[in-house]
């Protein structure tokens, strides 16, 4: 089994829950969404739960892993499922994947449960992908074959130039959060199952740092093609904000299924969109009077906030595992996406001297 290790803190029960439908999910990817825990104060996953509540399952982790994976957002589940359920180079039961939250995700933070929409999946970081970049399109779409709803209204596309953007959704239509093909990636790990290879998937700011140490194994133990990679990683930064409307006001009152909000004029610029949180429609009540609520409609999200990550592994399993492109990828797309860019990187890092349709009732909308 997979070796999936949430470092965190206090000693409570797991909270059990109904799981939605969804195709294709792994038995095991449940415990790893991150949970809005009244009790505790905070979100946190039922694998690490388990972990505090039973320390000495800390002290049963294997010892050595053939693969280990430090971060398991985006590029560390990837890469840890490339290597072991993708093309078996790794057997998933020597995987080890490593996470100092009680979550995976990373910065794709998809939150369950939390008041005063506990129905709802909540995406306070990243949340879409643009149809354009396959790399993770084709991974949602063909590879994990999960379901999915356009961004924009009637896919009428715009969101980031031209093409539509696509959110992930459950069975029903309703918004199911970002961080599911992250969890279900390494639930496959998981159902499928001691370190001589190490994959960090750490934050940029993180990477800066330890490039920045004369004696960090990124300098002393990686191939010239994999630092010309990190020295090409850029960070920024921003805030989210979700604003909670129990009267999705501007589509029953205005009529408008999307819309912006702009005022970069601002000391800390402001820009927002009304469509960027999840909507449900009423369509009646249950025998106790309590509303019922549809999620299907003909739009959800679409964007490159996963693109980054996956490119980033994919190159890393390209120059240093010596992985080939994957079987589900347009070869076109991963030429140019990939390989020339990983070429670039290096060659730019040795000519510098070196490598260095109902009306919604409720919505979240975002700022």
């Amino acid at each position: 089994m997979l070796s999936l290790t949430l470092l965190s803190q206090a000693a409570p029960t797991i909270v059990e829950s109904m799981l939605p439908s969804l195709p294709n999910s792994s038995a095991s990817a449940w415990r790893f969404q991150a949970k809005w825990r009244p009790e505790l104060g905070e979100m946190i996953s039922d694998a690490a739960l388990e972990q505090r509540r039973n320390p000495s399952l800390l002290r049963d982790e294997p010892k050595h892993c053939d693969l280990a994976v430090v971060g398991a957002g985006w590029g560390g589940a990837y890469f840890a499922w490339r290597m072991s359920i993708d093309t078996d180079t790794v057997d998933p039961s020597n995987v080890c994947v490593f996470e100092a939250n009680g979550r995976v995700g990373g910065r794709i933070f998809s939150i369950r449960g939390l008041p005063p929409a506990p129905d709802l999946a909540l995406d306070a970081g990243g949340y879409r992908f643009i149809e354009t970049d396959l790399l993770p399109a084709q991974l949602v779409w063909d590879a994990l074959r999960l379901p999915t709803a356009c961004y924009d209204w009637q896919c009428a596309g715009g969101c980031e130039g031209s093409g539509n953007c696509y959110v992930i959704k459950d069975t029903y239509g309703n918004n199911f959060g970002f961080s599911w093909p992250i969890e279900v990636m390494l639930g496959e790990i998981e159902d499928f199952g001691e370190g001589t290879q190490v994959m960090l998937n750490l934050p940029g700011a993180s990477i800066e740092k330890l490039m920045n140490v004369s004696d960090s194994v990124l300098v002393i133990d990686s191939t010239s093609e994999v630092q010309a990679v990190l020295e090409a990683v850029t960070v920024g930064s921003m805030q989210k904000v979700y604003v909670y409307y129990e009267d999705a006001w501007w589509a029953n009152k205005l009529g408008l299924m999307e819309g912006l909000i702009n005022d970069m004029t601002l000391a800390a610029p402001f820009a927002g969109r009304y469509h960027d949180g999840p909507l449900k429609c009423k369509v009646g009540v249950d025998p106790d009077g309590k509303p019922v609520y549809s999620g299907i409609k003909d739009y959800g999200y679409r964007s490159g906030w996963a693109v980054g990550s996956l490119k980033m592994s994919e190159k890393v399993l390209q120059a240093e595992i010596g992985l080939t492109k994957p079987t589900w990828l347009d070869q076109i797309w991963y030429d140019q996406n990939v390989r020339e860019l990983q070429g670039a990187a290096l060659d730019a890092a040795l000519f510098n001297g070196g490598v260095n349709s109902d009306l919604p009732r409720r919505a979240l909308s975002s700022l």
